[in-house]
């Protein structure tokens, strides 16, 4: 099941979904910083702001998953938010459903995400998705003592229309 997050009715869903990625390795954390939010409390005042949604995903008793979804120009910048031992026979075709339902109810053009270029599992759940390499990279941040390279995917309305004829 999928649903929008309401910052005030499902505040423990974020700050559940924040701890998430606390909990993740020090690298993950290093990268996590780079974009922020960088407290919890930052964390649920972006659920507030009128330009971003935050979809949960859950099973018959808890939440799994967790997507933000900010307005830019007519296209969507996710963030993918899930624990590290998620069941992703359960989360995919929930996520592959929203996908699918923002295309069918919005006028977006393209739904993107960065990505770190280490962050191997987020990159093949996107690939899973649609998500395809733009070929744009910005380099930000570091973990390590490396410069984190980050990576730009992007899943455009025609390849979402396809994928459903196919």
């Amino acid at each position: 099941m999928i649903r929008r997050l309401d910052s005030e009715k499902d505040k423990e869903c974020l700050i559940e979904a924040y701890s998430w990625d606390k909990s993740h390795p020090s690298w993950y954390r290093d990268m996590d910083e780079v974009w922020g939010p960088h407290t919890v409390e930052d964390f649920i005042e972006l659920a507030k702001d009128s330009f971003n949604m935050f979809i949960g995903v859950f099973d018959d008793q808890r939440m799994i998953g967790l997507t933000l979804f900010a307005w830019n120009n007519g296209k969507l910048e996710a963030h993918i938010y899930c624990p590290r031992d998620v069941n992703q026979k359960l989360l995919i075709p929930n996520l592959l459903n929203l996908r699918n339902q923002l295309f069918a109810d919005l006028k977006i053009t393209e739904i993107y995400v960065w990505v770190a270029k280490k962050n191997i599992p987020t990159r093949k759940l996107c690939a899973i998705m649609g998500f395809h390499d733009t070929g744009l990279r910005i380099i930000k941040g570091t973990y390590h003592s490396r410069v984190i390279e980050w990576v730009n995917l992007s899943v455009p309305r025609e390849v979402v229309a396809m994928s459903k004829v196919a």
